[in-house]
């Protein structure tokens, strides 16, 4: 993420080259065919395809599916401005997928789009607001800063955390324009509160930003004792992505004693059983930096980690069993 937001499942899929798309759902896209976008460019333009909205629907699915195939869509750009005001939400996601990968090639034009995402980012439906919030900060264009900040900092406060999640990485789109806008707006103090959201993925949004932002001082935000409490005891609420950064952060943590020391471990000894390889090493790596000056007790950590990371490397795939391995061989070095 640096001039344009490109967090992960922020954008969608990114555009791939190749010469045919393979069907998908009812096998909507096929090869394109030699002056076909006229063709696209009447349809969107037609009153009577407007009315329609099945058959504007797969018009726009026409469109954006020659986009991810590489095939330069940017001579309809006028066209799916006009688009963007539909009530559909299909519809919306559509243009504003089309609009922040060819905002950069039209930059005039996509200006011209500024007024509509506004509105849209006040709307009564939670997932437009979400939407629009996210189309605007990826907008390439000079002169943007001064049309997203009003929305990011209202999209910290909404209530939706669809939004509020969205705007917590917006705002590290907002510190690669201006980051001095970002001080002045006390925005990190904000997302500092929102380590307490009660959606678990505005949370891990928050730890994500913060660290971007922040850097080693937002990491010992998240590493008080309090936080780090708060977040072993909701960490089966976050997806597994998320359970891994938290335990990342967590592997940082400096218990002060060793009744400390076995109450994190406590807490992660569940998290060894995971179906999922990232999290049982994410814990592994908590449990060796929690008694890496405690030799006795690290033992009986080897011992406790032995069958869980065994069992992953027998019923996983030959790439994380590899994985698996070498991780062994490093702990059987080390001692």
């Amino acid at each position: 993420l640096r001039r344009c937001l490109s967090v992960p499942s922020l954008l969608g899929t990114p555009p791939q080259r190749s010469g045919r798309m393979a069907p998908s759902g009812g096998g909507l896209f096929v090869d394109h065919k030699k002056g076909e976008i006229p063709e696209l460019k009447a349809a969107l333009r037609d009153p009577a395809v407007a009315k329609n909205p099945k058959q504007q629907r797969a018009t726009m699915e026409k469109v954006v599916g020659y986009m991810t195939l590489g095939i330069d869509m940017s001579p309809l750009f006028s066209e799916m401005i006009m688009a963007t005001a539909t009530k559909d939400l299909v519809l919306k996601k559509m243009c504003y997928l089309y609009l922040s990968n060819y905002a950069e090639q039209q930059p005039e034009l996509a200006l011209l789009v500024i007024n509509t995402l506004q509105k849209d980012a006040s709307d009564e439906d939670p997932m437009v607001r979400g939407l629009a919030l996210r189309c605007i900060c990826t907008l390439c264009v000079n002169n943007i800063l001064e049309y997203i900040i009003e929305p990011v900092a209202k999209g910290l406060r909404d209530a939706s955390p669809y939004v509020r999640k969205t705007a917590v990485m917006c705002v590290l789109r907002l510190r690669d324009l201006s980051p001095e806008t970002v001080v002045e707006r006390r925005l990190v103090p904000q997302i500092v509160n929102l380590i307490d959201d009660r959606d678990p993925q505005v949370v891990a949004n928050s730890m994500y930003a913060l660290q971007e932002l922040q850097g080693t001082a937002g990491l010992n935000m998240l590493l008080q004792r309090g936080t780090v409490t708060k977040l072993l005891k909701r960490l089966r609420e976050f997806n597994e992505w998320s359970q891994c950064q938290v335990l990342q952060v967590i592997a940082d943590f400096q218990a002060e004693s060793d009744e400390e020391v076995y109450e994190v471990m406590d807490f992660l000894d569940e998290r060894l059983r995971h179906g999922n390889s990232a999290v049982v090493l994410g814990t592994v790596k908590v449990f060796l930096n929690l008694t890496a000056d405690k030799p006795g007790v690290r033992r009986q950590v080897a011992e406790r980690i032995k069958g869980p990371v065994m069992n992953l490397v027998t019923g996983g795939s030959p790439e994380v069993a590899s994985v698996l391995l070498a991780h062994i061989l490093l702990l059987a070095l080390t001692g």
